[in-house]
């Protein structure tokens, strides 16, 4: 009988009120931070191994050494854009009231490292570096392709070990 009558008081289950919800723009519902944090780290995540597919056109087999600096470049802008990214929005995240070790601990949970968190938390990042297996790969296919990394290799280490996000 109580939702035939309605709750008058908050005025929740008043089929008037109902009906008058009905015509709102946006339905309401309450916002999680947490969840949309979750959320984030999880779309950055995958963003991030995109990221490092860009590396893998090494493999390709017709490619200059112009083209790889060009690879080496590209990895490390494309890797301080969704570093920056991520180190703006956690500034966000505290201030919708997530603490800074909820942050941490909610990254750390979507496999986020120690270290990188520390860095990005200082405004840093470290300079990108192919994986061994990668490398182990690229040296047995051949002397083309261990020059390949070679320049790649040479080209990231121009940059210091910890590049600054806020140029």
């Amino acid at each position: 009988m109580q939702l035939l009558m309605g709750d008058n008081a908050a005025g929740n289950f008043d089929p008037i009120f109902a009906l008058g919800r009905e015509f709102y723009p946006a339905r309401e519902y309450t916002i999680k931070p947490t969840d949309q944090l979750e959320r984030y780290l999880r779309t950055r995540s995958e963003e991030m191994k995109r990221a490092k597919m860009l590396t893998r056109r090494l493999r390709w087999e017709n490619i200059s050494d112009e083209d790889v600096r060009k690879i080496a470049q590209r990895d490390v802008e494309k890797r301080k854009r969704i570093n920056k990214d991520m180190q703006r929005m956690f500034k966000g995240f505290e201030s919708m009231g997530i603490s800074e070790g909820k942050i941490y601990d909610i990254a750390k949970s979507k496999n986020f490292g120690k270290r990188r968190l520390a860095l990005l938390h200082r405004g840093y990042m470290e300079r990108p570096v192919l994986s061994k297996e990668f490398q182990r790969e690229l040296m047995g296919k051949g002397e083309d392709y261990a020059r390949r990394l070679q320049i790649f290799t040479d080209e990231v280490n121009k940059m210091p070990r910890f590049i600054p996000l806020d140029d």
